[in-house]
């Protein structure tokens, strides 16, 4: 799987956020079905050309701010992996299944693991990021959370994470 780690780290190059490089891969038995980044919807202004109104901001002051207020407005890498790989995938209505892996150069957020899970994709391998020097960089681990119907299972603790 470090290979499709280090797919994910090229793939996130792409990325025109400010903030965060992210790139996704959805696997299959070692076949990368999709491939996607973090950018904004089809249509708007890369977060780069002014599109996202938090791209404007340091970090410091973007922190802070209530999503809700100052929403990043960018479609997540995975959403992207999701969306190639069902442009990818013709002539099947089953495209994704437990035994598709979703690999992340960054942490998912809440809501995107969320819609993972309902897509029936069963695994996500992260690799984890850390703050430093207004930038972020990776930490060299890997996490994997296992989805299911009722949650997430991060294998490293075991600790059950419920969507809601």
């Amino acid at each position: 799987m470090r290979t499709f780690v280090d797919l994910a780290n090229k793939i996130s190059e792409y990325s025109s956020c400010s903030r965060r490089k992210v790139g996704a891969v959805l696997v299959l038995n070692e076949l990368v079905l999709g491939t996607g980044f973090n950018t904004t919807p089809i249509g708007v202004p890369l977060c780069s050309d002014g599109g996202c109104p938090r791209g404007n901001l340091t970090h410091a002051e973007a922190v802070p701010l209530d999503y809700s207020v100052h929403p990043c407005i960018a479609t997540h890498a995975e959403m992207n992996a999701l969306s190639t790989a069902s442009r990818n995938t013709t002539g099947s209505s089953e495209v994704y299944h437990r035994s598709m892996t979703m690999v992340v150069n960054h942490e998912c957020c809440s809501g995107c693991l969320e819609h993972l899970a309902e897509e029936g994709i069963g695994r996500v391998l992260m690799q984890i990021q850390e703050f430093t020097d207004d930038q972020w960089s990776p930490t060299g681990e890997l996490r994997e959370v296992y989805l299911g119907d009722d949650g997430a299972y991060i294998s490293d603790d075991l600790r059950h994470r419920a969507f809601g």
